[in-house]
């Protein structure tokens, strides 16, 4: 999702402008030091740049596992963990086999290489979320989807 839903806001919680939770470093409702946003829900503010974060998955994920990591750390009473953005890069696919990839440090990469590393990046996050046989199907079957 590119907005936040609109429960946030219904339910009178702190949400910015963009009607996300506002949220400090560790991710917790502001207010409230029991209540976590993560992901699309989350208006969190990176400390560097002082500009919110952006909401793509490899956010999401990473707010995901740092809020269930701060939950798990406050109900064993152990201090949390600041959540720190770190920026990946960009793959944005084109028409057919063409993509353009934009790198940590400022490497580019388009055409069919820029596609071949969006390929490998889609295997890769499905050999996270499916068994290997799985994955590996699935990925075939967006291989052919492709086929001009």
């Amino acid at each position: 999702g590119v907005e936040a839903s609109h429960i946030a806001k219904a339910s009178g919680l702190p949400v910015n402008k963009r009607g996300q939770i506002t949220v400090n470093a560790n991710l917790q409702m502001e207010g409230s030091d029991h209540i976590f946003a993560a992901g699309d829900i989350a208006g969190y503010i990176d400390s560097k740049t002082e500009k919110p974060v952006p909401n793509v998955a490899q956010v999401a994920e990473e707010q995901g596992v740092a809020a269930a990591e701060n939950v798990v750390r406050l109900l064993i009473g152990k201090p949390l963990k600041e959540y720190t953005y770190r920026h990946f890069g960009y793959i944005v696919p084109l028409k057919g086999r063409f993509a353009v990839a934009e790198l940590m440090g400022g490497i580019y990469f388009d055409g069919l290489f820029g596609w071949t590393l969006q390929q490998l990046v889609f295997l890769q996050y499905l050999m996270r979320i499916l068994p290997l046989s799985y994955a590996l199907k699935r990925w075939n079957v967006f291989e052919l989807e492709l086929e001009p």
